[in-house]
Formats: C-alpha cells, structure tokens, sequence
C-alpha cells in the first residue's frame, strides 16, 4: 500500500476560483508525475499489487476532492487507469469492483486471496474543512464502510 501524496506541494491549484481549463491542464501535470512514479515503483517492486491512496497533494485543487461532474469523473476515471491498469494488475485485484466505488470518491476494497484480510483504500479529503465538495459524499463513504 502506497500512502498519498504522489506529487509535491505547490503543483495542486491553490484555490477553486480556476477556469476548467486550468484545472484539466493542472490535471495533466499531476497526472504526468503520479504515472511517472507509478511506473517506478512498478520497475522496482515487479509483480506486486500496489494499492495507493489519493493524498491531499494529489488532487487538481489542493485539499479539495474535485466535485464538478465532468472533472470530478474525468478525474477519479484516469487516476484509477493510472494505478489499475487492467494489463498490469493481478487477476487477483477485482477491478471492476474497485472501480464502482472508486468513481464515487476515490474510494475501494482489495480482498487478499485465501485469506480473511481485506483492505480499505478510503479517501479521506471528503472529511478536510478545506474541502469544497458536499458533506454528502463523506457520508456516502461512512455508509459503505457498514
């Protein structure tokens, strides 16, 4: 499991008040650096199921889950091509699985082969006050945790 923060402070927006854009263009550059380092920890650890987190330096706006429709789904939809891609991860990782609720918020769950342990990949910037999506989304979270 890789922890977030694939990118370093200052490339995330600092504030919502951007034009598309320059949100897609920030995108671009964030998504250039995670894939980048995706693709070395790929070469260092190979046949390993790598399982990442979204950190708060990982998104277009800085501490902020993107929440408009088009970005929002362009968004999670690349970042999870990026870290799942369906030539590179185990038949034992349940992608289409993971990608239903990753496409709600980032958000996914990875059961271990003949094992009872699971792990819950959770993206906790829908709880930051800085965020600028609805409350709604965290709660949503909560309630597929039940």
């Amino acid at each position: 499991m890789i922890n977030g923060d694939f990118v370093k402070h200052g490339v995330a927006l600092p504030s919502s008040n951007m034009t598309k854009d320059q949100k897609i263009e920030t995108w671009q550059t964030l998504k250039g650096v995670i894939s980048y380092d995706m693709t070395q920890v790929r070469q260092k650890f190979p046949n390993t199921l790598i399982l990442p987190t979204i950190g708060n330096n990982d998104v277009i706006v800085h501490d902020s889950v993107p929440c408009s429709p088009g970005v929002h789904q362009m968004y999670f939809s690349e970042l999870f091509d990026v870290w799942f891609p369906a030539d590179l991860v185990p038949t034992s990782f349940n992608r289409e699985a993971a990608f239903r609720t990753f496409m709600q918020g980032g958000y996914y769950r990875h059961d271990f082969e003949d094992s009872t342990t699971s792990l819950l990949a959770l993206n906790t910037m829908f709880f930051m006050k800085e965020n600028e999506c609805e409350f709604d989304k965290a709660d949503e979270q909560l309630e597929w945790l039940e």
